[in-house]
């Protein structure tokens, strides 16, 4: 799913007053002239002489408005340490100073405090109910925490109460896009901009659902036009290198894509020794990193063999995960554990990068496979242990439903076990779970017609969390499917060379492309897309019936095979 772009501001604005908040008194009328001096300065811009005025003014003693507007000056000068100090002395001169709640709510939401900013902004909200900015930044900070339906409920009280704010509308329309409700969406964000059409925020966000309804290039020409109103806005910058990656356009989709380094969630890392630029690599090593997820390293860490190609000593830092089943991968010189010491390297490159430094199109993706190997002695294993469980003439078939309830778009990804009761009552087939961790509590708690569905575990339920992933590797040697929803299952399945069906929603990521039946990145891929967003039961009808096609052309194979070796 695309990232938001909020109109998440650096904090409340400067406000006067005539009365100390902490004793009640009105204030003398020098401090008062002094005040509003400062005030006008900072409402101009010119903060340096206003901070001036305010620190004079502290000097003769705080008061939590004279703190309050020295914190907006601090934080607009992105000084913002002191900032929160300030604004937490207000508050304990004041604890029902809202507007202190409010601007420090916001200064720790834009640090990604999460806990302590929603706590600040929800006692800025009791002590203003009425008050739609505060309404507001309690929903886009709801949003970011990917909490769709609270923060709707707060900002849809907050449009009553503004119904001319391009902030309130633009954020319910993020709230609204996330439940995938992108009709409504849409709606949301065009009022937004027929507020403020110069709205970098509304345009990218509107871009966001026309994606999210795969009208990609109504989202190209939304990005476009915010970019032209603001070069520099990072969340354009990225969705436009998602959406371009989706349609194809891989030579600008990669260009764009380097731009998540400036995301807050995604630094870059940071070595001594350069960043591989592309340059030539013979005789010098080369470290490969991984980022983002499990399944992002099983898709990329196939250029292992490309730049092992291209002359470099490769060495590939790893997550803990997937140690195991990367051991033999192809290309890698060595594996390094994270956490563990790296060797000497000359150059380095993150996993996502190496598309853009290859110079990959569709129709050069690195695609052979298998690249992946489980070890010989674990797949032995696995069929033995596997063969008291299956049917000897049974069509084996993993399935996996669940992916990682924190991935940001998982409700659109995700199904529950119950719904695949539509494939219950096959003959001659028995479905393995190959659910690890969250999901696969599930097993137990079938219930109807998914009662009849014949669904085997490999492993004890109370083992599922920590089952290696090399373990299910090896169990996919021994099958002939694997059906999976979008998550590192059908990674793993399409690096290992193996049969998989995805199950991919109506809202879906990049690297399904739009429209396709297949995947330029996994051969052995068939992709089953969700028509309507929501609606899993006709992509499943469609997978019993080209499940059952393939459960007869194996029933007559082994019946082929058996009379032959009669």
């Amino acid at each position: 799913m695309a990232e938001a772009e909020e109109n998440l501001n650096h904090a409340s604005c400067i406000t006067g007053s005539d009365r100390d908040r902490a004793t009640g008194e009105p204030t003398s009328a020098a401090r008062q002239a002094d005040m509003k001096q400062a005030i006008e300065l900072a409402r101009k811009g010119e903060l340096a002489v206003a901070e001036g005025l305010f620190r004079k003014q502290l000097a003769c003693g705080a008061a939590p408005a004279l703190l309050h507007n020295l914190a907006v000056c601090l934080i607009q000068r992105n000084q913002t340490v002191e900032a929160r100090e300030h604004l937490a002395h207000a508050l304990r001169l004041d604890p029902q100073y809202s507007r202190a709640h409010h601007s420090l709510g916001r200064t720790l939401h834009r640090e990604r405090q999460f806990g302590p900013a929603e706590g600040h902004l929800r006692q800025a909200v009791a002590i203003e109910p009425a008050n739609a900015e505060v309404l507001s930044d309690l929903g886009s900070l709801l949003n970011d925490l990917r909490r769709y339906e609270e923060a709707e409920v707060w900002l849809r009280q907050a449009v009553r109460i503004r119904p001319d704010s391009t902030a309130v509308h633009n954020n319910l329309g993020v709230a609204l896009t996330g439940l995938g409700d992108l009709d409504a969406a849409c709606d949301i964000l065009r009022r937004a901009l027929d507020v403020q059409p110069h709205d970098a925020a509304a345009q990218t966000n509107l871009g966001n659902a026309f994606k999210a309804q795969g009208r990609l290039a109504a989202a190209l020409a939304c990005y476009d036009l915010a970019l032209a109103i603001d070069p520099q806005c990072v969340t354009a910058r990225w969705n436009r290198a998602l959406a371009l990656l989706e349609s194809g356009d891989f030579q600008r989709g990669w260009e764009e894509y380097e731009w998540r380094w400036r995301r807050p969630q995604t630094p870059p890392r940071q070595f001594p020794q350069p960043c591989w630029a592309g340059e030539p690599l013979t005789g010098r090593t080369l470290l490969l990193h991984a980022e983002q997820g499990l399944g992002d390293t099983l898709q990329f860490i196939r250029y292992a063999a490309v730049v092992k190609k291209a002359g470099a000593k490769v060495v590939f830092e790893c997550p803990q995960p997937l140690v195991q089943v990367l051991k033999q991968v192809a290309g890698v010189d060595m594996l390094v554990p994270e956490g563990a010491a790296l060797p000497a390297f000359d150059v380095h490159a993150p996993l996502l990068s190496l598309p853009r430094l290859c110079g990959t199109t569709p129709a050069a993706i690195p695609a052979v496979v298998p690249y992946l190997h489980p070890e010989i002695r674990s797949v032995a294993d696995w069929a033995a242990r596997l063969a008291p469980l299956v049917p000897p003439e049974d069509y084996r078939v993993g399935l996996v439903w669940q992916g990682n309830p924190h991935h940001h778009w998982d409700r659109f990804r995700s199904i529950a076990l119950n719904e695949f009761r539509r494939l219950a009552g096959m003959d001659a087939i028995t479905f393995l779970s190959l659910q690890r961790g969250p999901g696969a509590e599930q097993v137990g708690s079938l219930s109807g017609r998914a009662r009849d569905l014949h669904l085997v575990s490999p492993w004890p339920e109370a083992d599922a969390a920590k089952t290696d992933i090399a373990d299910a590797a090896a169990i996919m040697r021994n099958l002939d499917l694997v059906i999976t929803v979008d998550t590192a299952t059908a990674h793993l399945a399409g690096a290992l060379g193996i049969k998989v069906w995805i199950l991919i929603g109506a809202i879906s990521d990049w690297r399904w492309m739009q429209g396709r039946g297949d995947s330029p990145w996994y051969p052995t891929a068939r992709l089953f897309r969700q028509r309507r967003l929501g609606r899993w039961g006709p992509v499943l009808h469609d997978i019993r019936a080209e499940l059952a096609r393939q459960a007869r052309i194996h029933r007559h194979g082994a019946t082929q095979a058996k009379e032959a070796g009669q």
